[in-house]
């Protein structure tokens, strides 16, 4: 017969005791009869996330860590990079830990940023090296270098993000310079150039898209550079650079070449649209001010939303092209009245990239929040920049001034960068041409610095060094200059017979009053004179001692 199963054991959470009113509507906390009151809590939930039966009041629940709103933005088809790059943050860590904290998936430069970079001396050592290897180089050469050592070390630390994305992301970009905005075949020159010297596959170059910008943005996709077309901000000019990479991935397929691997995103500028139609409306339409640049950026997304439902890109999407993304800029707040992170909170939708400055990018991770919000209210876009329009807003001159302005900038700060290394580059090269001369004029002061060193000890070891027995006093030149004057071994005996002499004479002159004391007979007289001769000047017996003495402290000296 078959054993009935033993009934299992109620769970000890059935007997529970009603909550505190306060807490009475607070689903799920519950108090045990048979707790002691003392016991140290338990923690709530078991290692797979469910309820412990013997949970009591209040639960014991782990602290929930905050999300990073910047991570929530893949999800939601949006990829974060960065409007910034100097060498610090490449050698320091900080963009590994960028990328590994926050999800970041690539990075954008512009001159203003190499400027700002170039500025300060952190470049300064490695502008000294190049310099080393190219003495004649110039200011723009030396630029290009650096940055491109800078784009390639970004390249390498954002390669697995690419490599993960399939291609997606993990893009870093380099811009031409600005001065060639208006000259689509230098563009196309520069650009081919810029992208052989940093020969990293996950590369962009930028290209601003003036009218001649257009035109190279075609040309570099049917060569196969990846192009990030900068400085939009008109939903028309965006349309054209759009057209203008369809049209050269076309061109790629009907020469027989691979499209898979191109990738191109269009930088639509925000926040500088709000700037400057906000100064531009009245107190009349006071309700107006900071919406025109989120509907405009609608617009453009409007049109990209539309044109990849056409046939032609279906065709080109099933050869393996990847879409052209928009790609927010300008996304900093400029009017301190919005809110930090306006530009990036309603900007959020499916295939789209957010370039954000550090500031902001701090203040989205610190309180921002990721929710799709692009598509809201975007039917309305087209009657919120009509009624922007009859408030007198003249959008054709707007967006003529907006590209100016935007190429006027980053050629004045593309200037004042060239301005800054032509500065430390005649400082440097000035210092080398003074080296020889330093180095000259150093060697010739230590060898008159030792030689002086050397004459003191000489000096001090004279001084100190003790007579030979029964060597009488120096000579008085000697004493009253505390030091024999310095002459060389041919001067040595002429010295010794001056002295010498001196010595005869004072011995004949003590001798003669003692001959006339002693007998005044002139024939003594005459034998103590003929004494004195037999002790020539040249003989005494007690000079040649002087002499030799003067000698050694000349060798010692």
């Amino acid at each position: 017969a078959e054993t009935a199963p033993a009934p299992k054991k109620a769970p000890s959470f059935a007997k529970i005791k009603p909550l505190p009113p306060s807490d009475a509507e607070a689903p799920g906390l519950v108090s045990l009869l048979d707790q002691p009151a003392d016991a140290a809590p338990a923690p709530a939930l078991l290692p797979t996330g469910k309820l412990r039966e013997d949970a009591h009041y209040p639960l014991e629940m782990p602290a929930t860590q905050a999300i990073n709103p910047l991570r929530q933005l893949a999800a939601l088809g949006q990829s974060v990079w960065y409007d910034n790059i100097q060498r610090s943050m490449l050698t320091s860590g900080e963009l590994a830990n960028l990328i590994a904290d926050d999800d970041l998936r690539g990075i954008t430069s512009n001159p203003a940023i190499f400027q700002k970079a170039f500025a300060s001396d952190a470049y300064d050592a490695a502008l000294r090296s190049w310099l080393d290897e190219n003495p004649n180089g110039s200011a723009r050469d030396a630029f290009y270098s650096l940055a491109i050592d800078d784009i390639r070390q970004a390249c390498d630390l954002l390669l697995p993000v690419y490599e993960q994305t399939g291609g997606t992301d993990g893009m870093v970009s380099l811009e031409v310079s600005p001065d060639l905005a208006h000259d689509s075949g230098k563009t196309v020159a520069e650009a081919l150039e810029l992208y052989r010297r940093v020969g990293r596959e996950n590369v962009m170059i930028k290209i601003p898209a003036t009218l001649a910008g257009i035109k190279a943005i075609r040309e570099l996709t049917v060569e196969g550079v990846n192009v990030n077309a900068t400085l939009l901000f008109s939903p028309e000019r965006y349309r054209q650079t759009l057209e203008a990479y369809i049209d050269g991935l076309k061109a790629r397929v009907a020469a027989g070449q691979s499209i898979d691997l191109l990738r191109s995103v269009a930088s639509f500028f925000v926040s500088r649209v709000d700037s400057k139609i906000d100064a531009q409306l009245t107190d009349e339409h006071a309700a107006l001010r900071g919406r025109a640049a989120i509907a405009n950026a609608q617009a453009a997304y409007s049109y990209y939303l539309e044109r990849i439902s056409h046939d032609d890109w279906a065709d080109l999407a099933k050869k393996g092209a990847a879409v052209q993304r928009l790609l927010w800029a300008s996304t900093g707040t400029k009017n301190p009245a919005y809110s930090d992170v306006r530009y990036v909170e309603l900007l959020i939708g499916r295939d789209t990239v957010n370039t954000i400055p550090p500031t902001t990018y701090a203040a989205f991770k610190a309180h921002g929040r990721a929710e799709e919000t692009l598509l809201r209210n975007i039917d309305q876009a087209p009657q919120l920049l009509q009624q922007i329009t009859d408030a007198g807003i003249d959008w054709v001159q707007l967006f003529v001034e907006l590209e100016a302005e935007g190429i006027a900038g980053f050629e004045q700060a593309f200037a004042e960068l060239l301005a800054t290394l032509t500065a430390k580059i005649k400082t440097l090269r000035q210092a080398a041409d003074d080296a020889p001369q330093a180095d000259a004029e150093t060697v010739i002061q230590a060898e008159e610095n030792a030689a002086e060193g050397e004459d003191a000890e000489a000096e001090t070891a004279a001084e100190e060094a003790p007579a030979d027995e029964g060597e009488g006093e120096q000579p008085a030149a000697v004493a009253e200059t505390g030091a024999a004057p310095e002459y060389d071994q041919s001067e040595a005996a002429p010295q010794a017979e001056t002295n010498a002499a001196g010595e005869t004479t004072a011995m004949a002159t003590a001798e003669e009053p003692a001959a006339e004391a002693e007998n005044a007979d002139a024939s003594e007289a005459a034998e103590s004179t003929a004494g004195a001769d037999e002790h020539p000047a040249d003989e005494p017996a007690a000079a040649p001692e002087h002499g030799d003495n003067a000698d050694e402290n000349s060798e010692d000296k």
